[in-house]
C-alpha cells in the first residue's frame, strides 16, 4: 500500500517539538481574507499564513532558555497557492509581495525583540507559457538586483557578501573569456527568433552577462524572455555549469522596523470583531 503524498504548502505542527500552545486566527488585509496559524514550542515558534491548512508563508523563530524570542526572524518561505486567500483571487507578484509585508507586519507588532528577517531566496516566476524560471537569478543577471533586493530593500548578510559578489563577478569574468562559438552551445539561442548576426554582434560588444541578457528582453519582451529562460530548464543548467551560481547559498535580509515593509491589517479570533493593528513605535532590546 503506497503512501498518501503530502501537499505542498501543508500547514502541520512539527512531528518532533513539543507543543507549547496553538493559536488560530483570522487575518485581513486589503480585500484578502486568510488565516494565521502559530505553533508555540519551549524553544521555537512556526509560524503560517494562508488557508487553515496551506500556507503562502512561512517563519520560524528561536527562543531563549527564559522563553524570549532571539533578534532573528527566518521566512522560511514565500509561495504562491490560490488556496491561500478565502474570498478574493490570489495574484501572483502582487500578493506575493503582500503576505511577505503582512507576516513582516505582523512579527514586528507582536515580537518586539526581533529586529531582522533572514531568508534564502527561492522566488521562481511562472511564465506565460506555464514554464519556470529562477526569478532571482533571472533579475540579477539582468538588472544587477534581485527581486527582493529591488522591492524590499534586501541585503545579503555581512557573513555572505564577500563572496557573494565575489561569484558574480566571477560570473561577468566567464562572459568576457567565452566565445560566441561557445556561448551559443550552452543556450537555445535559435529560439529566440534574432538573427545570429544580431546576435553575436550584441554579445560581442557588451562586457557583462547583465547587459546582454538585458538587450535581449528589450527585444523580445517580458514575456517572450521569460518563456525562452525557461525553455526545458536551460537557464538553471546555465547557472549551475557555465556561470557556477546558486542563489539558494546566500541568506539575505532585511530591517523589519522598515516602515515601508509594513501594511495595515486586522485579526479576528473566533466570533470576536475585528482588531485594527496599527504600526506603532517600540522599545528594541539588544542581544
Amino acid at each position: 500500500m503506497s503512501r498518501r503524498t503530502k501537499r505542498n504548502g501543508q500547514i502541520e505542527p512539527s512531528p518532533v517539538h513539543k507543543l507549547v500552545d496553538h493559536v488560530v486566527e483570522n487575518v485581513f488585509a486589503g480585500d484578502k481574507q486568510m488565516t494565521l496559524t502559530v505553533y508555540t514550542y519551549d524553544w521555537s515558534i512556526d509560524m503560517f499564513i494562508g488557508s487553515k491548512s496551506i500556507y503562502c508563508a512561512k517563519a520560524h523563530l528561536s527562543k531563549r532558555s527564559d522563553g524570549v524570542v532571539k533578534n532573528t526572524v527566518f521566512i522560511d518561505k514565500i509561495r504562491w497557492d490560490a488556496e491561500c486567500s478565502y474570498d478574493a483571487e490570489f495574484e501572483r507578484g502582487k500578493d506575493t509581495t503582500m503576505i511577505f509585508k503582512l507576516i513582516i507586519s505582523y512579527i514586528n507588532d507582536h515580537y518586539p525583540t526581533v529586529q531582522y528577517a533572514e531568508f534564502n531566496d527561492v522566488s521562481n516566476r511562472r511564465c506565460d507559457n506555464g514554464g519556470w524560471v529562477n526569478l532571482a537569478a533571472m533579475k540579477l543577471f539582468t538588472d544587477g538586483q534581485t527581486w527582493y533586493e529591488s522591492h524590499f530593500g534586501a541585503t545579503i548578510d555581512q557573513r555572505f557578501k564577500e563572496v557573494y559578489h565575489t561569484i558574480v563577478a566571477d560570473a561577468n569574468h566567464t562572459k568576457k573569456a567565452m566565445t560566441w562559438e561557445d556561448a551559443k552551445k550552452e543556450m537555445p539561442w535559435n529560439m529566440l527568433d534574432i538573427a545570429e548576426d544580431t546576435l553575436k554582434e550584441k554579445y560581442e560588444t557588451t562586457e557583462i552577462w547583465r547587459e546582454w541578457f538585458k538587450w535581449i528582453r528589450a527585444k523580445k519582451g517580458d514575456s517572450a524572455f521569460c518563456i525562452w529562460l525557461s525553455y526545458k530548464g536551460w537557464f538553471d543548467e546555465f547557472l549551475r555549469s557555465v556561470l557556477k551560481f546558486n542563489i539558494m547559498n546566500y541568506i539575505f535580509t532585511v530591517d523589519i522596523s522598515n516602515e515601508k515593509l509594513h501594511i495595515p491589517y486586522q485579526l479576528k479570533k473566533g466570533g470576536s470583531r475585528r482588531r485594527d493593528i496599527t504600526q506603532k513605535k517600540r522599545r528594541i532590546l539588544n542581544f
